[in-house]
């Protein structure tokens, strides 16, 4: 059972699942909408889409364990039970691992590229492996530039999704430009909050980044006022989502759930504040996951699904 959990663990199952279900609702409930108003069809079959979230899944993967290689020394303090401190793997075998996925990932963008006209796209791929192997590499000793890459790379996926589907551009198709607007606020609320959850992660390894001279936003700031940023984070979080839900609220249920995903945000801001010791903001990042996944869950409920 131990082994199970190491290996999900080292994979970041849970993350995959919010990824693939992060893109997939926003195909469904931000794109199709609005492309139902437009009497247009997806560029992408579903299997297609399904392929496309894979190669996401791959590239991901590579970045979750570039991380974990580069991190083992910290690891040994911060997390000595992830996978590749308690199992260590050599250099050419990690490597050659790296080396197969990548190959997986290119072999499907260049698949995907070739049956759906977008080979202007495929820069996309060698971009997002590079950016990446940077934050794993460099950017991780200076965490506060990592953390904007990181949310920026979160982000990204709602960029892909509109790619995917020739609508990023405004002026080459025939979408309303509110779409554009609201797709947005949505990506501008999704960066906060994972900003958010960035910072208190730095909070709960701030005794290994001491240790090691890694320089994060509660060491430069102290864990007070990082604190602070993260409650002033949240706050802004919960001003993005009022002004993106307020054209649409018009049931009960929808009241109800940005009721419940407010109050989300005030049980993590209450958390923030009583928080001392690295397991209370590890449980306070796990509840910000929390409200991360149950704010891809509101497109659904937003679309009157």
């Amino acid at each position: 059972m131990k082994s199970y959990k190491a290996v999900i663990s080292f994979i970041r199952l849970p993350n995959l699942i919010l990824i693939a279900g992060f893109m997939w609702f926003v195909r469904e409930f931000l794109v199709k909408p609005e492309f139902q108003t437009v009497n247009r069809q997806f560029s992408l079959s579903s299997f297609q889409f399904q392929l496309f979230i894979l190669d996401v899944l791959l590239v991901a993967i590579i970045g979750y364990w570039l991380n974990d290689w580069f991190d083992r020394d910290i690891d040994k303090i911060n997390k000595p039970n992830r996978f590749l401190v308690k199992n260590p793997l050599s250099r050419t075998k990690f490597w050659i691992l790296i080396g197969s996925i990548s190959i997986i990932a290119t072999i499907l963008s260049l698949y995907l590229a070739k049956i759906t006209n977008h080979l202007n796209d495929l820069w996309i791929l060698p971009v997002t492996l590079l950016s990446v192997g940077v934050y794993a590499i460099w950017l991780k000793r200076f965490k506060p530039i990592g953390n904007i890459l990181v949310s920026l790379l979160i982000v990204s996926l709602i960029a892909l999704v509109l790619v995917s589907e020739n609508i990023l551009n405004p002026l080459s198709c025939a979408i309303d430009a509110g779409f554009y607007l609201k797709s947005g606020l949505y990506a501008s609320l999704i960066f906060v909050i994972n900003m958010s959850r960035e910072i208190v992660k730095d909070i709960e390894d701030l005794k290994g980044d001491q240790e090691l001279s890694v320089v994060s936003i509660p060491s430069i700031l102290g864990v007070n006022k990082s604190k602070n940023l993260v409650i002033t984070l949240l706050v802004f979080s919960m001003l993005l989502e009022l002004i993106y839900v307020w054209s649409d609220l018009s049931t009960w249920i929808e009241i109800m759930a940005i009721g419940l995903l407010l109050l989300l945000h005030f049980s993590c801001i209450w958390m923030l504040k009583s928080s001392i010791k690295p397991n209370d903001f590890r449980q306070l990042s796990t509840l910000l996951k929390w409200l991360m996944s149950f704010g891809i869950l509101q497109l659904a409920i937003l679309s009157n699904w």
